[in-house]
């Protein structure tokens, strides 16, 4: 299983200014009740932030925090920004996302030989039962893979960057639950 969760968050603060290059920042820094947070941003919004933030601009920022348990430190990823009004702290029109799709997850499950027999068909078909019968079908892409290079360890699947390895029936909805909105 993977050695850490993702969470939904929520932030309101005041947008302080990039990290990184100024074409593209990896990362911004968001003013909140006294603290300062570091986000890192989605690729597709960086560019477009890039030319649209201005310092003191607030913010509203919504994404997926993950809470490293190596290092006990808490990172934080912005899938949606919005604009907030400065009297009231309403959101205004402009809001800024990924775009539709990019935040799908690709579970790829290795179909080849020792894989399969130890299981990998079925953890294939219980992850698109859960899928289906979960209705996320929009966040999830699942396809079939050729070998994962950890053979000793089947079944293995990949979702998104993270690797899993000697995966079992019930690890299947902890595994969704990282990556979905269940």
């Amino acid at each position: 299983m993977s050695d850490s969760a993702r969470q939904p968050f929520e932030l309101d603060g005041e947008f302080i200014g990039f990290v990184g290059h100024t074409e593209k920042p990896k990362y911004i820094h968001l003013g909140c009740e006294e603290r300062v947070m570091q986000v890192k941003l989605a690729k597709n919004l960086r560019s477009l932030l890039a030319t649209t933030l201005e310092p003191g601009t607030r913010l509203r920022v919504s994404g997926r925090a993950k809470l490293e348990r190596r290092n006990g430190q808490l990172s934080l990823k912005a899938e949606r920004v919005a604009l907030l009004s400065e009297s009231d702290g309403t959101s205004v029109d402009a809001e800024l996302s990924t775009t539709p799709g990019s935040d799908r997850i690709k579970i790829l499950v290795c179909q080849k030989s020792k894989c399969r027999k130890r299981g990998g068909q079925r953890i294939y078909e219980a992850i698109e039962a859960a899928v289906r019968d979960r209705g996320l079908q929009a966040q999830v892409t699942l396809k079939s893979s050729g070998c994962l290079k950890r053979c000793s360890s089947a079944p293995n699947l990949l979702a998104g960057k993270q690797r899993y390895k000697s995966v079992r029936l019930k690890d299947v909805s902890a595994i969704l639950g990282e990556y979905c909105v269940i």
